[in-house]
């Protein structure tokens, strides 16, 4: 009928038949999130906490909207694209250019370290010239220069 050994190892897991492995009773339950109640803050009333006037921002849901206390999305861009472009406010003013002295210094350097980067270029004469922004130093580069091959080239004046 059955194996000797099924027969055991059934019998040893009978003590075992409390314990159920599916079951929630051995765990508390998980919190329920508590509902915030809002008040109504009459202004001429003194007696109100702040805090309680403080959370007066949330709003008492309408009788067409009573199932949906949550604030309702954003409208959505018809061109996602527009939607990631900068705003026309948000455009960073572009640095001036450096004093034409310094241009001269910046020419200078340029000529002596052809084969330099573009940022060591602007490291070098940033160092030698710590009032100086590295925006603007930057800025005169791009103005001053124009890439050829590997190097950088004075552009015609």
């Amino acid at each position: 009928m059955c194996d000797p050994l099924t027969v055991s190892v059934i019998e040893t897991l009978d003590h075992h038949s409390g314990i159920n492995p599916f079951s929630d009773e051995y765990w508390a339950p998980p919190p329920k999130p508590k509902a915030i109640a809002c008040v109504d803050v009459v202004a001429t009333s003194t007696s109100v906490p702040t805090s309680v006037a403080a959370h007066n921002a949330c709003s008492k849901p309408n009788s067409s909207d009573a199932k949906t206390t949550a604030m309702a999305p954003p409208p959505v861009p018809s061109d996602a694209f527009q939607a990631l472009a900068p705003k026309s406010t948000d455009a960073k003013k572009t640095p001036q250019a450096l004093p034409a002295a310094l241009q001269e210094e910046l020419r200078a350097l340029l000529c002596s370290m052809p084969n330099l980067s573009k940022v060591g270029v602007v490291e070098v004469f940033a160092s030698n010239h710590a009032k100086c922004p590295k925006a603007q130093i930057k800025a005169s580069f791009d103005a001053l220069t124009e890439k050829s091959g590997k190097t950088w080239k004075l552009k015609e004046k």
